[in-house]
């Protein structure tokens, strides 16, 4: 990724043509953008990598749902851990290309090694989630810890 220093570009036109670089802004649009709570999960923007796999996360009044795309996955080849702030989604997407003798003319479909961590808006019960995969989508949902009660603490006086 390039950042484009604004007077050099103003200096030489060269540097501001190039169709690759970002400014400062764009880059970091980007980056929470791609990222729902933890802006710091968007550093994969740096590796050139597309995040993987894709969610959504939603929330209500009693739970966090994330909805995941693992096409071509069985259950057994994901992991999820969760703790009452965290949630990571890890697997491996074997290569079922056999046949080395074949001849590509496009190679797109990724294989090896994925992990997505999410830090939650909320605690969350880690013993009372649930996982179920129907058609290549991971649908978790994670149970609200229940908030604790505020409680006013009075100051006393030093004598």
């Amino acid at each position: 990724m390039n950042i484009i220093n604004k007077k050099k570009a103003e200096k030489d036109p060269s540097v501001a043509n190039d169709s690759h670089a970002l400014s400062l802004r764009d880059a970091i649009n980007q980056m929470v953008s791609e990222s729902i709570w933890d802006p710091l999960n968007s550093l994969e923007l740096w590796q050139h990598q597309p995040l993987y796999p894709k969610v959504d996360i939603s929330e209500t009044d009693k739970d966090i749902k994330v909805i995941a795309d693992v096409p071509g996955l069985k259950p057994e080849e994901i992991d999820i851990d969760v703790d009452e702030e965290n949630l990571t989604i890890s697997g491996k997407h074997a290569n079922e290309t056999e046949d080395q003798s074949n001849k590509f003319y496009r190679y797109e479909r990724q294989y090896g090694e994925f992990q997505r961590s999410f830090v939650l808006p909320n605690r969350i019960k880690p013993n009372e989630v649930t996982a179920d995969m129907k058609d290549g989508v991971l649908t978790l949902v994670l149970p609200k810890e229940s908030p604790t009660s505020k409680q006013k603490i009075k100051i006393n006086k030093a004598s």
